[in-house]
């Protein structure tokens, strides 16, 4: 009688490795987040987690990467069907809180400061593509030639104020202090709005 060998237990694929460290950094803090720890959580060797990432450095530098690349995919995506810039900018801003606040750690990992100098480099990166539409949306509302790095910091900075007391802060504080009856995003439309209205060349 011949003796069953065990089953050869399958290769774990590069997207369970992204998800299953999404998941830890949520429930943990990325702090936390080890290449051991995450093979122990997948029930694998951690050498088997070494053919897809050769370090704890590159799959977060990895998962980064294709954040920014998700986040300006859906912006665009959102913004595509407004032709008016108020309405383009309008959109850019909550879908970028939108993705945020989906995306909680995922976010947290692409904007911390606690970073290595490459994946810094990589943050510069996505602001300055998010930099280039912006300016081109706030010369036309605005009628202003300039590079409108002012009105760039501003929006930039509103939109970032807003998705750090909604995803940073505990809810109940956040909620309690500064949305009173409306949710997050209906008060950052506000916001937008109110920007809007204060930057706009009323000839046009």
């Amino acid at each position: 009688m011949k003796t069953k060998l065990p089953k050869k237990k399958r290769s774990i694929s590069r997207k369970e490795i992204v998800n299953e460290a999404l998941l830890l950094a949520a429930e943990q803090g990325w702090h936390k987040l080890t290449v051991r720890e995450l093979a122990t959580r997948l029930k694998y060797a951690p050498p088997v987690l070494y053919e897809h990432f050769e370090n704890k450095d590159h799959l977060l530098h990895t998962m980064m990467v294709e954040g920014f690349e998700l986040m300006s995919a859906q912006i665009q995506k959102a913004t595509a069907v407004a032709t008016d810039p108020r309405e383009k900018l309008e959109l850019l801003g909550l879908e970028r809180f939108k993705f945020a606040t989906e995306n909680r750690a995922l976010h947290t990992l692409m904007f911390s400061t606690n970073c290595s100098c490459g994946q810094q480099e990589l943050i510069i990166q996505g602001m300055c593509s998010a930099k280039q539409t912006l300016a081109s949306l706030l010369k036309e509302i605005s009628g202003r030639t300039d590079d409108c790095a002012d009105l760039i910091t501003n929006f930039m900075a509103l939109v970032r104020g807003y998705t750090y007391m909604s995803i940073e802060l505990p809810t109940h504080l956040s909620h309690a202090q500064f949305f009173d009856k409306i949710t997050p995003a209906q008060a950052l439309r506000g916001a937008i709005l109110r920007f809007i209205k204060s930057i706009e060349n009323t000839s046009i």
